[in-house]
């Protein structure tokens, strides 16, 4: 008997396979299968074929078929061979969608990233078979999937239920919206779940002045008698992530010198 490991339809074909057969009795996880377990008196019994549409019975499970054959003189095989399916029609629950890029010294952040590829992770997902495949995909706007490949996963060694995809946000800098969603391996796909994290490639820009303390009190920019001088920067980070730290240098050279 054979078949295949998972469907989402229940109507399938069995393929059959008997040497010198002339009968067939199949039994098991279908509608109109005998509850006498193919008996030799039982309504079962029939032509054998080399295949045998069926339709297996309600709700998501491993299904088992169970066959018998008899040749023309009514001699029972000795063995009767079986098979089992995974019947699931239910998508898979995604569960929750976690972004990670990267800041400051290449630590992960949750909020904003300065490259394009960021971790994606799905974390606490469940279906009745493990799932095949994701599907991610971002945009400034509405986060849809068209253009989007199935792509296989990475599962989190210390949690079994945490995979993790690689994705390239596309587009100018800004606030991504991404979206994701699962497909197990009998076809079913589960709902969409979203997220967001800002791409920021580009440093703040800004210009300085210096002013100090001239003739009365006055202030300068050209010179100053003072050692406390005013130091006034003007610019920003535009659509980025906002400006965090700054650090000044009197040479140039900023090797030594914290934030």
């Amino acid at each position: 008997v054979e078949g295949e490991a998972f469907t989402r339809s229940r109507n399938v074909t069995v393929q059959l396979t008997a040497a010198g057969a002339g009968q067939m009795c199949l039994w098991g996880d279908y509608t109109t299968s005998p509850e006498d377990q193919c008996v030799a008196e039982s309504n079962g019994w029939e032509v054998f074929s080399g295949t045998r549409a069926l339709v297996l019975t309600t709700g998501d499970a491993v299904k088992t078929l169970t066959v018998k054959f008899r040749d023309a003189a009514l001699w029972s095989a000795a063995t009767s061979p079986s098979a089992t399916v995974t019947y699931d029609a239910s998508g898979p629950t995604p569960g929750r969608l976690v972004l990670r890029g990267y800041g400051k010294d290449d630590a992960e952040d949750a909020n904003y990233t300065n490259r394009e590829t960021i971790k994606v992770q799905l974390i606490g997902f469940t279906d009745l078979i493990s799932i095949a495949e994701l599907q991610v995909a971002s945009s400034a706007e509405t986060c849809g999937f068209g253009g989007a490949i199935w792509q296989p996963y990475e599962y989190d060694t210390n949690s079994a239920d945490t995979v993790t995809v690689y994705h390239s946000l596309n587009g100018a800098d800004g606030s991504k919206n991404v979206c994701a969603r699962t497909r197990d391996a009998a076809g079913n796909v589960s709902a969409k779940v979203e997220g967001s994290i800002a791409l920021d490639r580009a440093a703040p820009s800004f210009s300085v002045a210096i002013s100090g303390e001239g003739s009365g009190g006055a202030s300068t920019s050209d010179y100053t008698r003072t050692r406390n001088v005013r130091v006034a920067l003007d610019g920003g980070d535009g659509s980025g992530s906002g400006v965090s730290q700054m650090r000044f240098s009197r040479t140039g050279s900023f090797a030594d010198v914290d934030w």
